[in-house]
């Protein structure tokens, strides 16, 4: 054979007849595609159709049109099943062919390169829920949230007060409720459950039927306690993102809130009771968490006490701590960034830690007066080759040197000298 046979065929074998019969490596083409509509009929846009496989792993998806048509692409020879979900419209989802979950869809078949067409689906409609809560002065309340429950006690499905305290659930299977009215970020109320009951087990029950709406579930939240006031550093400014939070008097956390940037905080949806309240500092600040009233633990923390409607006014002024500062370099005296410098308690408990900076430069704040071991350690994502080490120039955390600390003092001169750690290839 010449030599410019051989070339041609060679030419044919490895780029001319991969295309021709079909490229190893080409994508998927199978094809899913129906149309999903109402109950009337009429085509409904922007359902999203899932594709799965039989192990439960989603394949592929694609929303429905403005004429409730799909095509979801790229699916490789198998068996699929297919989900339909609503998320804004008032329509069940179900799994083809109408069915409740994953394990009693039905399969659909699908041939790489060809269209399985005709997997058409009619969605119910929901049931609704609807109605207004307000105050004890009817005024609606925004921001509640009102979450319906089935007779299991099983979360269904939710909805938000607007601006007038009016609410709708949608996308209820036909079925009884338990309705919950929430109140995490609507304010100084109390929770309830319909109607006016405290918990699941003593609600009332709401018959909901599919397409219909279950108007008039209204609610009157009574207004609870609140503990509010300002939070100041050692200068007497505002103490941004201090954590203040309320505890009962079996020490359990009740109701937190997070100091402005002014230092202002608000703890609402308090119930009448004596609560113990702790500021806890920024990380990052040099201030010193404590208990009201300026006191170091739970036992010795004053009682506030509160009232349902009313409000008790508590201020805080954080002490400065202590703070441990110096420099980590590398052999040849240069700084070394990004190691983590972690302070310790004389019972090895991690009190707090910060990074050096890039000339190796390292300040830890906000320390209580005492003792403390100091620990010097590099990441392997931070590319840094050092053995780490305790101060000073300590293997391990018993022989190391103490640092005393003073609250409103700086320690300086702490400084490491890392050696370069071995490598193991492999």
């Amino acid at each position: 054979m010449k030599k410019s046979a051989v070339i041609l065929a060679l030419f044919l074998f490895c780029f001319i007849l991969p295309y021709a019969f079909g490229r190893a490596d080409a994508p998927a083409s199978g094809v899913i595609a129906g149309k999903v509509t109402s109950p009337a009929g009429t085509g409904i846009a922007g359902i999203r159709v899932s594709v799965y496989s039989l192990s439960y792993t989603i394949q592929m998806a694609a929303n429905t049109d403005a004429s409730g048509n799909f095509s979801v692409q790229y699916l490789a020879t198998g068996q699929y099943r297919v989900q339909f979900s609503t998320y804004s419209l008032n329509y069940l989802s179900e799994w083809y062919n109408d069915k409740p979950s994953f394990d009693k869809a039905d399969n659909v078949a699908v041939t790489d390169g060809a269209t399985t067409s005709g997997i058409d689906v009619q969605l119910a409609a929901g049931g609704i829920i609807s109605g207004t809560v307000t105050n004890v002065s009817n005024a609606g309340i925004q921001n509640v949230d009102a979450g319906a429950y089935d007779s299991a006690g099983s979360f269904v499905n939710s909805g938000s007060t607007d601006a007038s305290g009016n609410y709708m659930i949608q996308r209820l299977p036909a079925g009884n409720y338990r309705l919950q009215f929430g109140t995490y970020s609507a304010g100084n109320y109390f929770p309830e459950w319909y109607n006016d009951k405290s918990s699941l087990e003593t609600a009332d029950n709401i018959a909901v039927t599919p397409g219909s709406t279950t108007s008039g579930i209204n609610a009157v939240l009574a207004t609870a306690a609140a503990i509010s006031g300002t939070v100041t550093n050692a200068a007497g400014a505002g103490a941004s993102s201090v954590y203040v939070t309320a505890y009962d008097l079996s020490g359990l956390s009740v109701k937190y809130s997070v100091t402005d940037t002014a230092g202002n905080y608000k703890i609402e949806g308090l119930p009448t009771g004596t609560y113990r309240v702790f500021f806890e500092a920024g990380y990052n600040t040099n201030d010193l968490s404590e208990w009201y009233n300026d006191k170091s633990s739970f036992d010795t923390a004053d009682n506030v006490s509160v009232t349902a409607g009313g409000a008790a006014v508590i201020n805080a002024q954080l002490a400065a701590g202590g703070i441990i500062s110096g420099t980590v370099t590398a052999p040849g005296g240069s700084g070394i960034p990004n190691v983590i410098v972690g302070v310790y308690d004389l019972k090895k408990s991690s009190i707090k830690s910060q990074p050096t900076n890039p000339s190796g430069v390292y300040q830890v704040q906000g320390l209580p007066s005492g003792s403390y071991k100091v620990f010097f350690q590099t990441s392997s994502a931070s590319g840094n080759n050092y053995a780490p080490e305790w101060y000073n120039d300590k293997s391990k955390f018993a022989a190391a040197d103490p640092v005393s600390v003073t609250a409103g003092a700086t320690t300086p001169g702490i400084d490491a000298q890392l050696a370069t750690g071995g490598t193991i290839f492999g």
